[in-house]
């Protein structure tokens, strides 16, 4: 088996120290992940920018976008509170439709 002599993720965690936080609870329509990713786009600017889900400590529960300055973190965050990303509501889950049943799977009648 191969190793592997670096980490990709963390190498890019480390270049993009500065960060902006969304503490949000259940899963994400896909078009506020959309606008997020868009925004994030935006404000990095052509650089290069991360997000990823926390998953320890006080990130546990939070998405984290990672930028390489401060001043794009806090016009990052300044646009997450502004916006009240947190607060929209989740999707709904579909409905409970019962299951449909085609052709005969009874094998023995074969």
């Amino acid at each position: 088996m191969a190793t592997r002599k670096s980490n990709p993720f963390a190498d890019k965690v480390k270049r993009l120290p500065h960060r902006a936080y969304i503490r949000r609870e259940g899963p994400w329509h896909p078009k506020d992940h959309a606008e997020v990713e868009a925004m994030a786009k935006r404000i990095a600017d052509g650089a290069e920018y991360l997000q990823w889900s926390g998953s320890r400590g006080a990130e546990l529960g939070c998405s984290i976008i990672g930028f390489d300055t401060i001043y794009k973190a806090a016009a990052m965050q300044a646009w997450i509170d502004a916006e009240k990303i947190a607060a929209r509501p989740i999707p709904e889950s579909p409905p409970d439709y019962p299951q449909l049943k085609v052709g005969n799977y009874n094998r023995s009648e074969s």
